[in-house]
């Protein structure tokens, strides 16, 4: 989000990273809109809050459920064939990685729903 409320930027943000509490998100980004007056035409870095950590291990869309694509996409992460940034919220223990403990968590949220 723009800091005028608008959707999106004028460039690309990349390399996501979720702070251990899921408190604060840090991305870089070649937006030159993000903020006012940044003309300097180089990469930037942000810090946005986020609201609070996600409700629901691998809630990749951040919507209060988990899918069996999601689950799927943590299976992935977990085998190395994705990056861990594809999907934070699989990692719930903030070490970069996907354990199979966090997949069981997943996939009981599938089961039986996101704790509100």
């Amino acid at each position: 989000m723009k800091h005028d409320g608008g959707a999106g930027g004028d460039a690309g943000s990349m390399t996501p990273m979720l702070s251990a509490d899921g408190q604060f998100v840090a991305f870089d980004s070649a937006a030159g809109d993000l903020v006012d007056n940044d003309g300097n035409g180089t990469t930037d870095v942000f810090r946005a809050a986020t609201g609070g950590p996600p409700a629901c291990v691998g809630d990749c869309s951040y919507d209060d459920a988990v899918t069996v694509d999601e689950i799927i996409e943590g299976v992935n992460i977990a085998l190395g064939l994705r990056p861990v940034v594809d999907c934070l919220p699989f990692d719930t223990s903030d070490d970069g990685t996907v354990t199979v403990e966090e997949i069981i968590a997943a996939v009981n949220a599938v089961l039986i729903g996101c704790p509100m």
